[in-house]
This record gives structure tokens, sequence and C-alpha cells, in this order.
């Protein structure tokens, strides 16, 4: 059973206690910059904000489900889950916990229960400001395109960080560092601190949107701006028993975009939109057009040991590529991560539960470093094929605001292009 036995409220930051079958594990949201809650409780109102301080707290608690919870007690926010926000947080969790319940065999399992709120609530709408884009910064190489994106389109936009007790400070410090590459009017940090806890899936993606929002109210923010890939898409299997499809990054991918932004729309924040500036293209296009770029040497995104552990999936994928695309370099010992690349090729077991393309972009990589005499790896790859198929733009791009589309998509189509171009120039 999962309870929230105490929850305070100060000038910027939420303190929560939750409590797992008589254990608690503390948590405070801190909000390092500008925001103010007194002051957004008078804006908005007391019930609104504590709805929002409810859905923050409420996504930060999935990550309990590790010890099978069969009912959560939200203490003093009860009242605010409705009817709405229960079919919301179910269909969310149940989907990126699809990973959890494969992993450890649990075809059958059923969600936690709690009671459901009759009442019901109204967005709010935010006031409009000049700097109308928070960019959301994880510090590697989406974030570093994204960015870029922006500011070769002229559109003025702020940056938000966000770092998680399991990462710790250093997180964000290796982000400002990626950041000070480029120009935002102004950055934001947020941070989460407390329990650490061992072994839990954390939905991150999704929870760091909620997050998000009161630095939205405090400055007028009507976009925000995710850095995810069309990579992110695809399942890494299909589970056998259940015939769902198991996607690590199902929280990154265009139908959960749609899904939150209907919710938030409809439940909290009328005119805020989430969207990816870089959704329309592969991995392949995104290490082409950073390839050349100073803030290469500051990306980082190793989950295991910041910035590279050069011994986990991610690592090896990107150092891969990296290596294909004459993108940068890291230490990674290919010997030593032998097993971990048959997997990312596809050729033992299925692709790696991490955020790493597909396994034709792997291989893909694999063939020019062959091409290029970096390796000697034989694969059975149709490359123009695959060049075909993951150097083009995908034009369903409705979810980005028609003033980001039209200067933003024009940039990743010659993108494209000139990743196909550099990747013929190989093969020829």
């Amino acid at each position: 059973m999962l309870k929230i036995s105490y929850f305070a409220r100060v000038h910027n930051k939420l303190h929560v206690t939750y409590q797992v079958d008589d254990k608690d594990f503390e948590a405070v949201f801190c909000y390092y910059h500008t925001v103010d809650f007194d002051d957004l409780e008078k804006r908005f109102g007391l019930e609104f904000m504590e709805r929002l301080y409810f859905h923050i707290i409420a996504f930060e608690a999935t990550k309990f489900q590790s010890v099978s919870l069969r009912g959560i007690d939200w203490g003093v926010f009860n009242k605010y889950a409705t009817n709405e926000f229960t079919h919301f947080w179910h269909t969310i969790t149940y989907a990126v916990w699809t990973q959890w319940r494969y992993e450890n065999n649990l075809p059958n399992y059923k969600q936690p229960v709690f009671a459901v709120s009759n009442n019901h609530y109204e967005a709010t709408t935010n006031k409009k400001e000049n700097i109308e884009t928070l960019m959301f910064v994880g510090g590697g190489k989406d974030s570093l395109l994204a960015m870029d994106l922006l500011e070769r389109s002229h559109i003025p936009y702020d940056t938000f960080a966000y770092s998680h007790i399991n990462y710790g400070p250093s997180q964000l410090m290796l982000i400002d560092e990626l950041i000070d590459n480029f120009g935002p009017t102004a950055h934001y940090d947020m941070s989460i601190t407390g329990t650490k806890t061992e072994g839990n899936m954390l939905v991150e993606t999704i929870g760091s949107i909620f997050n998000a929002i009161p630095y939205a109210l405090q400055n007028g923010y009507r976009y925000f701006a995710l850095a995810h890939e069309k990579s992110a898409e695809r399942e890494q299997l299909t589970w056998d028993v259940t015939g769902e499809k198991v996607n690590h990054q199902w929280g990154k991918s265009f139908g959960t975009e749609q899904i939150i932004n209907q919710y938030i729309q409809t439940q909290l924040v009328s005119n805020l939109t989430c969207f990816s500036p870089i959704r329309p293209v592969h991995d392949v296009v995104i290490f082409n057009m950073i390839r050349g770029h100073p803030a290469v040497k500051d990306t980082h995104s190793c989950n295991i040991s910041k910035p590279w552990c050069g011994q986990c999936p991610k690592c090896a994928y990107v150092w891969i590529n990296y290596k294909a695309y004459d993108v940068g370099s890291f230490a990674l010992d290919m010997k030593q991560n032998k097993e971990t690349f048959l997997q990312l090729l596809g050729l033992k077991g299925h692709v790696p539960f991490e955020c790493v393309g597909h396994k034709e972009e792997t291989q893909l990589a694999f063939a020019v470093c062959n091409k290029r005499e970096f390796l000697k790896q034989k694969l059975d790859l149709n490359v123009q094929e695959t060049i075909d198929v993951y150097t083009i733009v995908d034009r369903r791009v409705e979810l980005m605001p028609n003033y980001h589309r039209n200067k933003i998509v024009p940039l990743l189509e010659q993108g494209a292009l000139d990743a196909r171009k550099f990747l013929i120039s190989i093969f020829d």
C-alpha cells in the first residue's frame, strides 16, 4: 500500500512523504528560479495549484509500482483523483511499466487501485509572454540538435533542466555545460531530492512535463519543446504471452505526446502544447546533423555513470554512431561490450531496453565503419534500402506549432538530404 502521508508547500519547494508498507520515502521538489508558489496560488487559485501539486507528486509515485502495489491512498489529494485523472494515470503507467511486467514475467499484473473522485475540474488558461517556448534539455545529442534548430530558426526560447534523486546534482552541472554553447534567453533548473530508491523504473519523460508546468505558469510559456526523435517509436519486442509491444521509449512516442497534450489541455492548462522539433527524423539524420558542432564535446547520455560509463547499451550505441559519422569520441572497449553490440545489431536476443535506435541504424553505423576500415564486421544489410528508410522526414508534425514547423522542417529536410549524400558517398 502506498500512502501520501505528509505534504507541505513552501515558497518554491514541495515536501512529500511517500509511505510504502510503513516505510517512509522523502521527496523534495525544488524549483530554483522564479517560481513563487504564493504568487501562483494568488493568480490561479489554491484549488488549481493543489491539483497541479497532486499531478507532480502522483507521477513521481509511479516508481513504487516495482513493489507490486495493490492500492494507493492519495491522502489530502484524494479529491483530485478524478475519473479523468484515473484513466490518464492508468493509461500512462500501464504502458510505461510494460517492460517491467515483461522482465518480471507478470502478464496478469493488476494496477493499484485508489478511490476515484466524482469531482470535475476545468483547465485554466495561461497568460502569453514574449518568450513562448521552453526547451527541455537532457544533455544528449537530441537536446543539442533541438537547441541548434531553434537558434538557426531564430525562435527565441528558454531552457529547462531536471535532475532526479537517482542522478544527483552532477546531472544539472553537465547539462549546464551543454547549454553554455547556446543562447537561451533564460535557463531554469528543477530537481527532486530525498530518499534514493534502487531498481525502480522512472516515468521521467512524462513526470518532467508536469514538473515544469509551474515554470510555464510563472513565465507564460505556451510550448514545451521536447527532444524526442522518430527512432523512439518502435518497440524492442512483442511479448509472446500477451501480444503487447514492449517499448522502453514509449513515453517519448508520438502517440504518448498526443495523449499528454489532450489531457493537459482539457484538465490543466488549455493553451499549453508539448511537441518535439526533431520528431520527424531518425537518429541517422540527427547524428549527421550534429557532425562538427562544437557542443558535441559537452554531450552526455549515460544513465549509469555520467557522462559516459562506456559499458552500457546507450554508451555503445552513441559511441558507434559518433565514430561512424565523425561526430565525436569517448572511451569504450568494443571487446568488453561485445554482447551489447550483438543485441544492438539484432544478432542476439532483442534490442536492449534503453534509449537507443533501431537495429538497422546500428547496422548502418557498423557498415559505415567497415567501409571506412574502422571495423571488420560482416553484416547482411541492404545498405541502399536502409539509407532510403532512415533519411526521410516524417511530415506527421501536426503537434508542432505552425510558426515552429515552417522554420524547422526545412532545416530537417536539408539535414536529411545531407545525411543521404554523406552515406551515398561512403558506399560509392
